[in-house]
C-alpha cells in the first residue's frame, strides 16, 4: 500500500515536496472544549462537494484554534493538513492579501488572475518566492508574469504562477489545494497531523463524525464484488437480456487505494447490474453517502436513460423491505475525471439498513470508488 499511496500523493503538484515540512510536535494532544467541538462542527456542516467549498471550509478552519482543529481532523484531515504543513503558508498569506473583491470571487468559485499590474508589495513579494519553496522548474522569480487562482474541474483548487525563462517561452507551474477527500489519502492525512498534534486524530467509531460499517468502499479486495458487495441486476433493456454489462473491478484506474470498480456497456448491451451492500442504521441518524465516479465517453444509445449513471440510497426494515424512496445522485455523462457524487439524508423511522449502490446504464465506462457513508449527527 506504501507504493499506492506515493503514487497518488505524487499527483498533486508540489505535494512530496510538502510533505518534509510538516511541523513536529513532541507535546500532549489538544484539549478539545466545547466550544472548539462547536466551532469545529460549524465547518463541518458547510458544503464540500467542489474544490470552492472544500477551499471555504479551509479559509473558515483557519480561524479556529488548535483544539478545534484536532476536533476537525477527525472527520476532516483532509482540510486541516493544509494547516499545519508550512509549505502552504505562503500560499493562505497571499490569499488573505486579496482586495475584499477578488476574496468574494474567490469564494464564489471564480477563477482569479492576477498580473504584473496587480502584483505589487507584499503579494509581488510572495508571488515571487513560491515557485522557490514548491521547486518549480526553471523558476525565475524576477519574471514573474501572472498568479492564477480557482478550481479544476471538481478535484482540486490550484495556484498557479506563469514564469518567464526568456522573451519566447513561458511556464506554468501550480500548487494543488482543497483536494478531495478519500479513505487512503485521509490516512495519510492522519499520519502527518500525528506528528503535529502529538497524537493521532482518529474517526470516532459511533455517533457524530462516524462512518457506516460498509465493507470495502475502495473495492481493494480480490473477491470484492462477491464479499462485501453484492453484483444485483438492476435494468433489463429487452427480455433478450444478452449482452450482459461487463463490471469487475479495476487494478489500473483508481482514485483511492489501487483497485476500483469499472462498468462498461455499448449499444447492444441489454441487461445492466449496480453494484450494492447495506449497513446497520438508527432512526433519526442524519447521513451523508458519497462516492467518487470517473467517465469515458458515456453516453445514451439505444433504449438507454441518460440518468442512469448513479449512486443510489435507500433504506430497508428489518425485514429488507424497502422503507420511503429511493434517492440518487446523478453522475454527468461524457468523459471527465474523478467527480464526486453525494446524497444527504435523514434515516426514517422503521429503517434498519441503509443500502447504497454505483450504477451505470449507458454506453461506455464508469468507474466507481470512495464509497463511504458518515454520520452528520
Amino acid at each position: 500500500m506504501t507504493t499506492v499511496r506515493a503514487a497518488l500523493l505524487s499527483a498533486f503538484v508540489g505535494w512530496s515536496a510538502a510533505i518534509v515540512a510538516v511541523p513536529v510536535a513532541h507535546a500532549a494532544a489538544p484539549q478539545v472544549t466545547p466550544g472548539d467541538q462547536a466551532s469545529a462542527d460549524r465547518v463541518r456542516r458547510l458544503p464540500e462537494s467542489t474544490p470552492t467549498d472544500r477551499m471555504n471550509q479551509l479559509i473558515e478552519a483557519r480561524k479556529l484554534s488548535k483544539g478545534a482543529h484536532f476536533d476537525l481532523a477527525t472527520t476532516h484531515p483532509h482540510i486541516v493538513e493544509h494547516l499545519y504543513n508550512e509549505k502552504f503558508d505562503l500560499i493562505f498569506e497571499y490569499i488573505d492579501l486579496m482586495p475584499p473583491a477578488e476574496l468574494h470571487r474567490i469564494r464564489n468559485g471564480e477563477t482569479v488572475i492576477r498580473t504584473t499590474a496587480d502584483l505589487r508589495g507584499r503579494e509581488a513579494e510572495i508571488a515571487g518566492v513560491i515557485g522557490g519553496r514548491f521547486n518549480f522548474p526553471k523558476y525565475d522569480p524576477e519574471k514573474v508574469v501572472a498568479v492564477r487562482m480557482g478550481s479544476i474541474n471538481s478535484q482540486v483548487w490550484k495556484f498557479e504562477v506563469k514564469y518567464k525563462r526568456n522573451k519566447r517561452k513561458e511556464y506554468s507551474e501550480s500548487v494543488s489545494l482543497a483536494w478531495v477527500s478519500s479513505l487512503e489519502r485521509d490516512e495519510g492525512s492522519r499520519d502527518l497531523l500525528a506528528k503535529a498534534f502529538g497524537a493521532r486524530p482518529s474517526r470516532v467509531s459511533r455517533g457524530t463524525g462516524s462512518i457506516l460499517d460498509l465493507g470495502d468502499g475502495s473495492f481493494e479486495a480480490d473477491y470484492a464484488l462477491n464479499d462485501a458487495w453484492s453484483l444485483v441486476e438492476a435494468l433489463a433493456l429487452t427480455e433478450a437480456r444478452k449482452p450482459v454489462a461487463d463490471v469487475q473491478l479495476d487494478d489500473e484506474i483508481a482514485l483511492d487505494g489501487s483497485q476500483s470498480v469499472r462498468f462498461y456497456a455499448e449499444e447492444r448491451t441489454r441487461l445492466f447490474f449496480e453494484v450494492a451492500q447495506k449497513a446497520p442504521v438508527v432512526p433519526g441518524q442524519s447521513l451523508r453517502a458519497t462516492s467518487q465516479v470517473r467517465g469515458e465517453d458515456l453516453r445514451v444509445e439505444h433504449q438507454q436513460r441518460e440518468d442512469h449513471v448513479c449512486m443510489t440510497l435507500s433504506f430497508l426494515d428489518a425485514g429488507g423491505n424497502p422503507v420511503g424512496t429511493a434517492r440518487r445522485s446523478i453522475a454527468r455523462l461524457q468523459t471527465y475525471p474523478w467527480t464526486p457524487l453525494v446524497i444527504e439524508e435523514v434515516t426514517p423511522a422503521g429503517a434498519a439498513f441503509a443500502r447504497i449502490a454505483v450504477f451505470s446504464g449507458v454506453s461506455g465506462t464508469a468507474w466507481f470508488d470512495a464509497v463511504e457513508i458518515e454520520v452528520l449527527q
